[in-house]
C-alpha cells in the first residue's frame, strides 16, 4: 500500500475510491456482492480475506467499526482495535478494505 494505491499478490493496482470511510450499509452492500476483503493498519501485515468468508469476518468485527455517519467511540476488540473501511476500484471491480487501528 502506497497512499491511495494498493497491489494485490497478482500485481493488480487498486485505488482508493473517495476520501471518506464506507458507511455500514456499503460495506454490507459489496458483502452481499461477494468481495474479498483486505484487512490493514499502520505496523500491521496486511491480511486477505476470501469472499467465502468476508461476512463471518465483519460479524466478529461488526461493533468495533466506525463509519462517518455514527458517533465516534465504538468498543476496541481483544485485541484493542476499532475498524473503519474503505472501498477500493480497480477497473470495474471493488474491494473493501478494512483499517485496524489501535
Amino acid at each position: 500500500m502506497h497512499g491511495d494505491r494498493l497491489w494485490d499478490d497478482e500485481g493488480r493496482v487498486w485505488i482508493r475510491s473517495g476520501a471518506g470511510w464506507a458507511s455500514v450499509q456499503d460495506v454490507e452492500r459489496l458483502l452481499r456482492e461477494g468481495r474479498r476483503i483486505v484487512v490493514h493498519g499502520f505496523g500491521r501485515p496486511m491480511v486477505w480475506i476470501p469472499a467465502e468468508r468476508s461476512e463471518l469476518f465483519w460479524a466478529s468485527i461488526r461493533e468495533h467499526f466506525r463509519s462517518s455517519e455514527a458517533p465516534p467511540g465504538p468498543q476496541p476488540d481483544a485485541d484493542g482495535l476499532t475498524y473503519t473501511a474503505m472501498i477500493w476500484r480497480s477497473g470495474e471491480d471493488n474491494l473493501l478494505g478494512f483499517d485496524a487501528r489501535c
